[in-house]
């Protein structure tokens, strides 16, 4: 069998157009191969919980993880700041439905799952990004916030 010269790259990127074209296959295989190891799997989840090296990573790659969802979520919305009264710190930054909570949300979703269904969904209007207090402040005041309550 004649060996093909090219380049590390270009294999990875036939590669990655296979994968794609035969998406389905690909994933019934890994389906396929998990089935057959999921005992082995579950042994080496439950050893690296054990680990303090590996937990501490995995904690902070999974902050990383959600701290970049929440930026993109909130790029998505207009921006990282609060539309009412500007505040720019993320740590007091929230999501806020424009016309208050949905019907078909639980109230068991974190917001974290939140974030994740919205990208999915491409990011549908209705949202707003709101400080804590601001988001607080419309739920007690009848979806008014005390900053505009008082300017009127």
């Amino acid at each position: 069998m004649k060996k093909l010269n090219r380049s590390k790259d270009e294999e990875n990127a036939l590669r990655r157009k296979w994968r794609i074209k035969n998406k389905e296959r690909e994933n019934q295989r890994w389906r396929d191969w998990y089935k057959r190891n999921n005992s082995k799997c579950r042994i080496r989840r439950k050893e690296l919980r054990t680990i303090p090296e590996a937990k501490k990573k995995a904690s902070v790659a999974n902050k990383l993880w959600r701290y970049n969802l929440k930026l993109e979520v909130f790029n998505a919305y207009g921006g990282p700041f609060c539309v009412c009264c500007g505040e720019m710190n993320i740590g007091f930054l929230t999501l806020d439905h424009i016309k208050g909570c949905l019907e078909g949300r639980k109230r068991k979703d974190t917001t974290t799952r939140l974030y994740s269904k919205l990208r999915k969904m491409g990011y549908p209007e209705g949202y707003q990004v709101l400080c804590y207090n601001c988001n607080l402040g419309r739920a007690h005041n009848n979806g008014i916030c005390p900053h505009k309550q008082n300017k009127s």
